[in-house]
């Protein structure tokens, strides 16, 4: 292995090191978001989840197609960015009346 290589490796064990950091500072701007501005959180929602939603199934796939060495807790970090805004989402449209309440502000 060269050092390229090396120096990824060390920076994704890094990374899964913060990963719960990470969830609760994404919770934390998006709740911020939701309090702020409800239209700009759920555009902000529609556009992470496919994105972090899509990229746990398509790492599942791969998983299931060839075994890696990827950690669990990585599909579960993955899982988690995509499901701490639907939640949000869900308790932000519901507290705020639904969402044709969002467009009306």
């Amino acid at each position: 292995m060269n050092g390229s290589h090396l120096h990824y490796i060390t920076h994704y064990n890094n990374t899964v090191k913060y990963q719960k950091e990470i969830l609760v500072l994404e919770a934390i701007i998006f709740v911020l978001l939701w309090i702020t501005n409800s239209y700009i959180a759920m555009l902000c929602t529609f556009i992470v989840v496919p994105i972090f939603a899509g990229t746990w199934l398509i790492s599942i796939i791969a998983e299931w197609l060839e075994k890696s060495k990827v950690a669990k807790s990585y599909f579960f970090f993955i899982l988690g960015l995509a499901m701490i805004p639907s939640v949000l989402f869900i308790f932000f449209s519901t507290i705020l009346g639904g969402v044709g309440e969002i467009f009306k502000d």
